[in-house]
């Protein structure tokens, strides 16, 4: 974590007027690399396809599931910014079995090969997870996350890396039907923790959701960004990757 961003931290941790505390799990608390999002949705796709292949299903190829996979997020989250229900990992993959013609047994396969994926591409950030496992003594605490996976698959990653924080309450996007990127689950954030919005401190690590939408509700919001060096080599590798992309290639082997 950078050091001048902690010091921050701490010194609005000693603010008496915080009262309650919203902390972000991606990139905040569960830490990723630089591989984007479309390589990832790849790798995912090669483990459903191990998958469904060890369980003696019929698997239309690694290629094909990847393929799939992107078009369906993309349909689902037009579909969720145009003011429909938020994605959710349920219907994320009863769409991918839909495109991809697999029967209904497919879908746990299907969704433990990608739970197995996730829970293993992430580091715990410990340092501050026992930070605010001292501060929720007193106060509380509520992790927030934009995800599409369910609240409970995604508490079970939180508790595998950090079970220090499986007691803190977890809102997650899917399940509440609100998103940190619309900025309507700050409103559910602080209905849930029962505080004024200026008396909650939110930290994450994306300057928009967890930045300026949590500012529009009213809270105090302190951003941990991810290290320069990490940040100019993941904008370097997702260009490169929507340019194999936009040529055609990235789904071909």
């Amino acid at each position: 974590m950078i050091p001048a961003a902690w010091r921050r931290l701490e010194a609005l941790l000693d603010d008496p007027t915080i009262q309650a505390l919203s902390v972000d799990v991606y990139d905040t608390l569960l830490m990723r690399g630089t591989r984007p999002e479309i390589l990832r949705f790849g790798d995912i796709a090669a483990a459903q396809d191990r998958a469904l292949r060890s369980r003696g299903m019929t698997s239309p190829g690694q290629a094909a599931l990847w393929r799939q996979r992107v078009e369906a997020r993309a349909q689902l989250y037009a579909a969720a910014n145009a003011g429909g229900p938020e994605v959710c990992h349920t219907a994320l993959l009863a769409e991918l079995a839909r495109r991809c013609h697999l029967p209904a047994a497919a879908l746990s396969p299907l969704r433990q090969a990608e739970l197995a994926y996730e829970r293993g591409v992430v580091r715990p950030n410990h340092a501050l997870a026992d930070r605010i496992v001292r501060w929720a003594k007193d106060r509380p605490v509520t992790l927030l996350s934009d995800m599409y996976l369910e609240q409970a698959d995604l508490a079970a990653i939180l508790a595998h890396h950090l079970p220090q924080l499986a007691a803190v309450p977890l809102v997650v996007s899917s399940t509440a039907g609100a998103s940190k990127r619309r900025g309507d689950l700050f409103g559910h954030l602080t209905a849930h923790l029962g505080v004024a919005p200026s008396a909650v401190l939110h930290v994450g690590d994306d300057v928009f959701s967890d930045g300026e939408q949590a500012r529009r509700a009213g809270l105090r919001v302190m951003i941990l960004p991810r290290r320069w060096s990490w940040r100019m080599l993941a904008r370097w590798r997702k260009a490169a990757a929507l340019r194999r992309l936009q040529k055609g290639l990235l789904f071909n082997f």
